[in-house]
């Protein structure tokens, strides 16, 4: 399913019930350990890229892409969904791996490239400078996205000046990138990992970011160490950021 956090709430769209599809819907409020359901998608859909801008929550993709539903959006206020039309002939592959939203788009990785919807323009467009050093480990802070390299470098993006810059003061980060997850966590990159591929352990990092001389970007390692140890093999599937 996909999940999207609002404050202290997370929105729960779509999945699947003995391998197929569904169009359920829920929201669970963190602070008093509520669920309340919300109607019903038009489509059934997994892995779906989703987000947030102006007080509406797009879902995108996750099915069949000629469906006419293919894009829809839940008005937060009105508690209603409507299809949204006019997208681009963009060939996108059925499920999506990781979406956010940077500079009020919602940005969507596939298993072949990135993609940027633009709501008010209704436009979906390949974006192969994003897709340049963007991974699944990822998070964005202040409007700017952050992402491993398989080099064990940290990078930001910056939608606006669209540049790729090294996140400079982070040479000794423990961990393998590649098994990483990461979340915004008050405006600090909050980081879940394994220390070593087929680990028993999982380890968490905690970076500030400050803007130099120049707007260079630093990062400062704010704590690091074991958070869990067990006895067979742990991996991190996702992680999420909820404000109480």
């Amino acid at each position: 399913m996909s999940i999207v956090v609002v404050g202290s709430e997370m929105y729960f769209l779509g999945g699947s019930v003995d391998e197929s599809f569904v169009s359920t819907a829920f929201v669970i409020d963190c602070p008093s350990y509520t669920c309340r359901s919300l109607p019903n998608m038009k489509q059934e859909r997994g892995c779906a890229a989703a987000g947030i801008v102006d007080g509406k929550l797009y879902v995108i993709g996750g099915c069949d892409p000629l469906s006419p539903n293919w894009v829809e959006a839940f008005d937060l206020k009105t508690q209603t969904w409507e299809t949204v039309r006019g997208l681009s002939d963009v060939e996108v592959y059925e499920k999506t791996i990781r979406s956010f939203v940077m500079d009020d788009k919602i940005c969507i990785m596939d298993r072949d490239s990135s993609f940027v919807y633009d709501p008010k323009d209704g436009v979906l467009e390949r974006d192969l400078l994003l897709n340049k050093q963007w991974r699944v480990g990822s998070c964005v802070i202040d409007d700017k996205l952050y992402s491993f390299d398989q080099e064990n470098i940290l990078w930001e993006f910056d939608p606006v000046s669209r540049v790729w810059t090294r996140v400079k003061g982070l040479e000794d980060l423990p961990g393998v990138r590649d098994v990483t997850k990461m979340a915004n966590c008050g405006g600090k990159i909050a980081i879940l990992c394994n220390v070593e591929k087929c680990s028993t352990e999982i380890w968490y990092t905690e970076i500030g970011l400050e803007r130099r001389e120049g707007g260079e970007a630093w990062g400062t390692i704010l704590w690091s160490g074991l958070v869990l140890a067990s006895e067979g093999f742990s991996t991190i599937v996702r992680s999420l950021s909820v404000s109480f």
